[in-house]
């Protein structure tokens, strides 16, 4: 007989307060990218595979558009694209 599988995993997300201090943890660090890193999983949910395989090419942001595409050739999700806001996005 074979064991029933369990599923064990937990959602969890971050609160604001806990993103925020986590943004300015990573200000300290002598890793001028890993704002800019963190920034992006915390916006789109993006694992540290993805952000780190991105390219140039794999972006489309507009100067007039207020959010910018991603585009991901393979995720775990099976997810295609993330959305993510432009410096002109409101709020």
């Amino acid at each position: 007989l074979a064991k029933p599988k369990v599923n064990n995993a937990r959602l969890r997300y971050l609160t604001e307060d806990e993103q925020q201090r986590l943004v300015t943890a990573t200000k300290q660090s002598a890793n001028r990218y890993l704002t800019t890193i963190v920034t992006l999983a915390l916006s789109t949910g993006m694992r540290h595979g993805e952000i780190m395989g991105l390219r140039w090419r794999d972006l489309i942001l507009e100067s007039d558009e207020e959010f910018g595409m991603i585009l991901l050739k393979t995720t775990k999700t099976r997810m295609s694209s993330a959305r993510i806001k432009t410096e002109e996005s409101p709020g």
